[in-house]
């Protein structure tokens, strides 16, 4: 059975004790690309396996998220805890500062919080029509830029390779990215991109990680700028801040929910919480096709 989740995006898929091996697959993937997210509630999944088998069914590649400050779940590092610690996270798009980036990602409960912890998830279509004139106009025009500066352990696991010349062959032919510094094993980087993506069908959506690289206040790791190496403004940020937090909704988990959210539609985060939470995730490189 499968029920609208939130006003204008999202979908429930909702069974009792229903085998998740028999899910229609082909069919489950049009309703994510429609709704943005699909909650998976009351199947057999019990255990890792179970959500991992679950994930294979719809992608056959996984990234690797290769940052420090997630527990790895599974032995090839493609299973992994979401962030440490019980604070609050800013909306976000999955890698969204990254020149590699997850078409969807999987989010797995083992273990509700006793209070908060609710994933918050946002329509990017509807973040980027509540934008003001003048700041739709400046994201039209000017592109953003994601400073790094990346540990060797983080870049290798990120990018999948082992030394700075098959990182230079990677970006060769890209444009957005400009390696700026390789020294003592510290790869400084800057990825330029927009801030709004457009769909295929031409709908803008507002799909970037400013808030979240903003919030981390991680100087030495990350930073975002306009392009030219500007400051986005203060005015700016509190705008995206106050309808970032209009249009966000909660998800409240249920022990064995799945939820897959579509990384080019919906922005996701974390409210803080008290007690032990056990959540986790996959990211899927592609989605097979339908």
């Amino acid at each position: 059975m499968i029920l609208d989740a939130f006003e204008g995006f999202g979908a429930f898929h909702i069974s009792e004790d229903m085998n998740y091996k028999n899910l229609p697959v082909h069919d489950l993937l049009k309703v994510l690309r429609q709704k943005g997210i699909l909650i998976f509630r009351g199947f057999n999944i019990h255990e890792v396996r179970d959500f991992e088998n679950l994930t294979r069914m719809f992608s056959s590649d996984f990234l690797k998220h290769g940052v420090s400050h997630r527990e790895k779940i599974s032995a090839d590092g493609e299973t992994v805890g979401v962030v440490k610690g019980e604070n609050f996270i800013s909306l976000h798009c999955e890698m969204g500062y990254s020149p590699i980036r997850p078409e969807a990602l999987w989010l797995y409960c083992r273990k509700p919080a006793m209070l908060g912890g609710q994933t918050t998830l946002c329509n990017a279509g509807q973040y980027w029509s509540f934008l003001s004139d003048s700041t739709k106009s400046l994201f039209e025009k000017y592109q953003i830029s994601y400073h790094h500066r990346w540990p060797e352990q983080v870049w290798k696991s990120f990018f999948k390779v082992q030394d700075i010349t098959e990182i230079e062959k990677l970006f060769l032919l890209r444009a957005d990215v400009k390696i700026s510094k390789f020294e003592n094993g510290i790869l400084e980087f800057v990825f330029t991109t927009w801030a709004m993506q457009e769909l295929k069908n031409g709908q803008k959506m507002f799909m970037n990680s400013i808030l979240n690289m903003i919030d981390t206040k991680n100087l030495d790791l990350c930073q975002v700028t306009w392009s030219n190496g500007s400051s986005l403004g203060n005015e700016l940020v509190d705008e995206l801040r106050r309808i970032g937090d209009f249009l966000t909704r909660n998800f409240d988990w249920c022990t064995n929910d799945v939820i897959c959210v579509d990384n080019k539609q919906v922005l996701h985060g974390r409210r803080a919480f008290q007690g032990p939470r056990e959540v986790m995730t996959r990211f899927s490189s592609k989605l097979i096709e339908v």
